[in-house]
């Protein structure tokens, strides 16, 4: 122990339990590191919790987005063959009445 405190190892668990600013402590000889206590645990899965949440909300704001998106997209997708439509009938029409014009335009035969 570098800190020159009271320490009992073990062996067999890889562990020393180390006093350390009046606390016991589980040290782990192979990681070098303190195994984490009851309120670290806790806090660390709070914070994971936390972490998850904020996640599924923005997953959940990313699919409201794309849905809103897709919607949009039909929207436009029905305007445009609206459009496509109306332009065909226009069309149609144009020559219709390009048609009456030309018949109009003929000189007629005064015979007739």
């Amino acid at each position: 122990m570098a800190s020159g405190g009271l320490a009992v190892s073990s062996w067999l668990l890889g562990l020393e339990l180390r006093l350390e600013a009046g606390q016991l402590r589980l040290w782990d000889v192979e990681t070098e590191r303190y195994l984490t206590t009851a309120d670290e645990d806790r806090e660390g899965r709070v914070e994971a919790e936390e972490r998850a949440q904020a996640a599924l909300e923005r997953v959940e704001a990313a699919e409201e987005r794309a849905e809103a998106e897709a919607a949009a997209r039909r929207a436009a997708e029905s305007r445009a063959t609206t459009a496509e439509g109306r332009a065909q009938a226009a069309e149609a029409r144009l020559a219709e009445l390009e048609s009456a014009l030309q018949e109009l335009q003929q000189p007629r035969d005064p015979s007739a």
